[in-house]
């Protein structure tokens, strides 16, 4: 509390009058105006466009060479893929992998033969998935997936579209707001 005083009455228990300790500091309250608010915009959206573009390089250089054995009759437990319904539709889990420890600069060249011998598979009901072996080059951002950098891509987009929109809005009304009321 207070600092204790020669007389000890009511003005010795008092607070020190300090604007910290009566809460009278100044409140922040940032000004949002277009000079603020519109070039973080067009950053924003510059920023992700630029990564959706990277993105989708990147996805563009993986390579995939799927092997569809639907009705084949048999697969290897190995080999078995499960497609679920995500927002993705190429979306898939591998049931196994195989080693990597060999394999550590790539395949070596050559022919190579899979041999699928597993059977309990059925496509009856209402089971829509399909059975393939996917042979896939891997990337820094995984697989072949263009989700992520066409999400990137169009949100950007709809970003500077709004942003040149609300330029032109403040280019035209607000720049001096005697506009504003007609």
């Amino acid at each position: 509390m207070g600092k204790a005083k020669a007389n000890a009455g009511l003005l010795a228990r008092r607070p020190d009058n300090l604007a910290f300790k009566h809460q009278r500091l100044p409140v922040w309250s940032p000004m949002l105006t277009a000079h603020t608010i519109l070039p973080s915009f067009y950053c924003m959206a510059t920023i992700r466009v630029k990564l959706g573009v990277c993105l989708l390089a990147t996805v563009q250089n993986t390579h995939e060479l799927k092997v569809d054995y639907t009705h084949a009759g048999s697969c290897d437990k190995c080999f078995e893929t499960t497609s679920w319904r995500l927002p993705s539709p190429t979306s898939r889990s591998s049931t196994g992998s195989r080693a990597r420890e060999p394999f550590t600069e790539g395949l070596p060249t050559g022919n190579y033969c899979i041999h699928i011998s597993y059977t309990s598979f059925s496509l009856g009901g209402s089971e829509t998935g399909r059975k393939e072996v996917v042979l896939s080059t891997v990337s820094w951002f995984g697989s072949q997936n263009n989700f992520l950098p066409v999400a990137y891509l169009i949100t950007g987009c709809l970003i500077l579209l709004l942003t040149v929109i609300l330029t032109a809005i403040w280019w035209k009304f607000g720049k001096n707001r005697r506009n504003m009321e007609e």
